[in-house]
């Protein structure tokens, strides 16, 4: 599968010295899975960022809000939101859009409210 190979490159890259994946290669991998549908394994590339020490960027959670909202896991959207949180990254446009798509599949209406007041109004 795409994910199978995704990982396996990344890995091997890792292995190998010669070519180390860094978080631009990570969130290509982590865009790459909603063409497949594996939001799942999309998120799960998070857990390899941080098992590889490697800083996450607002692209990273961005990509992985865009590739849970297409599996419409509004549940995971709300956890990568607590995550930027916490990692002290930005949201921008891309991070609330995404994640009000994703409470919207979910018919999570209070939810998305709550969220975009509390996004919008951060600094």
């Amino acid at each position: 599968s795409q994910w199978t190979l995704n990982l396996q490159i990344l890995s091997e890259a890792r292995a190998s010295h010669v070519a180390q994946p860094d978080v631009v290669s990570c969130n290509t991998a982590i865009s790459s899975q909603k063409a497949s549908g594996r939001w799942q394994q999309g998120l799960g590339l998070l857990h390899v960022l941080r098992w590889w020490s490697m800083r996450a960027d607002v692209i990273t959670a961005n990509s992985a809000l865009d590739v849970a909202g297409r599996g419409s896991a509004w549940q995971s959207s709300l956890r990568v939101i607590r995550w930027m949180e916490k990692a002290a990254l930005p949201s921008d446009v891309v991070t609330i859009n995404s994640c009000l798509s994703a409470l919207e599949k979910g018919n999570k209406w209070l939810t998305a409210l709550g969220l975009h007041r509390r996004l919008v109004s951060d600094p």
